[in-house]
């Protein structure tokens, strides 16, 4: 099975964030994240970041989606 970051699609994960009108950093909070450069970093690419099927979770959670929709 590929790593997660191969099977997030980032430009759904964008524009979802986009339609709730909510900057990186307040999404980042809704998602508990530490910082909201985690949340930059998934959403640019993945950079130094694992996708586990947690933070998938999470990630949804915070764009009020399920995490299949954020999936390619």
């Amino acid at each position: 099975m590929p790593p997660q970051n191969d099977l997030l699609n980032r430009a759904k994960m964008k524009s979802h964030r986009l339609k709730l009108g909510l900057s990186q950093a307040a999404a980042a909070k809704r998602a508990g994240f530490q910082s909201p450069q985690h949340w930059s970093n998934i959403e640019r690419d993945g950079t130094g970041y694992a996708v586990t099927m947690e933070t998938l979770a999470k990630i949804a959670k915070a764009l009020v989606v399920k995490p299949k929709d954020l999936l390619k």
